[in-house]
């Protein structure tokens, strides 16, 4: 798994039974493309799948024009503390958490950033 992408990172992740767990994060030293530093499930408003004390259970994707079914835990992210070949500074990891947890919680993906 050494040259895995953020999104097979975090796939690989939730494949794992962490039902006992509200939340179930991996923190890594991993050097994402692209400047990711962080990435999470996001709770569906319709309670449906993802999001805080979700189960492990079967899910149905389409992969290629075919239905495949998979067990996930979708209360999981991750966060890695390195970006472009440097130490992340502990307050953006902190933000970086947060918002992810936020995602977790249902919070949508935003394409506008605050700085």
């Amino acid at each position: 798994m050494e040259n895995i992408d953020v999104s097979n990172f975090l796939n690989q992740h939730s494949l794992g039974n962490h039902e006992d767990f509200c939340l179930a994060y991996v923190f890594t030293y991993r050097d994402f493309t692209g400047g990711t530093l962080g990435l999470a499930w996001v709770a569906s408003a319709s309670g449906a799948s993802g999001g805080i004390c979700e189960k492990y259970k079967t899910y149905t994707e389409t992969i290629e024009g075919m239905y495949q079914s998979t067990k996930r835990s979708l209360n999981t992210g991750i966060i890695t503390f390195v970006n472009y070949n440097s130490r992340v500074p502990p307050k953006v990891s902190q933000l970086t958490l947060a918002h992810e947890i936020g995602h977790n919680f249902g919070s949508p993906v935003s394409t506008h950033y605050f700085v």
